[in-house]
């Protein structure tokens, strides 16, 4: 199996933990259209799963998270390899309104001129 970094995960991944490879083969040989990855905490779930991305160069993935934290160290480990964060409407200040996004009044089908603007930040 090649190293991960020689796929295009950052050079801080070096090498493969005990099971990594044998899942991410399983995953790319799939013939399912969803597959579910459950390992141990600190078993490289991360690692394994943006290192399918890299070798699917070209294809969306999508990764959901449970928490901020983890979000936030997805974003810092893998952010070279294209990564972007996207969060809910409440991490999102409104413009025009001391409220977060989730609570602007363009949820409620007002129009907002900031909507069509960058400047906007949700």
């Amino acid at each position: 199996m090649r190293t991960p970094s020689s796929i295009g995960l950052p050079d801080k991944f070096a090498s493969w933990r005990k099971g990594q490879d044998r899942a991410l083969k399983d995953i790319l040989y799939s013939s399912e259209r969803f597959d579910m990855l459950t390992t141990p905490t600190g078993s490289g779930k991360s690692a394994t799963y943006m290192g399918i991305a890299a070798i699917n160069e070209g294809q969306r993935v999508c990764v959901l998270t449970a928490t901020r934290a983890l979000q936030d160290q997805l974003l810092s480990d893998f952010r070279t390899m294209g990564l972007v964060d996207m969060r809910g409407r409440q991490n999102y200040d409104c413009e025009i309104a001391e409220v977060t996004a989730a609570d602007a009044v363009c949820t409620a089908g007002v129009w907002c001129e900031y909507l069509k603007l960058p400047g906007c930040g949700y």
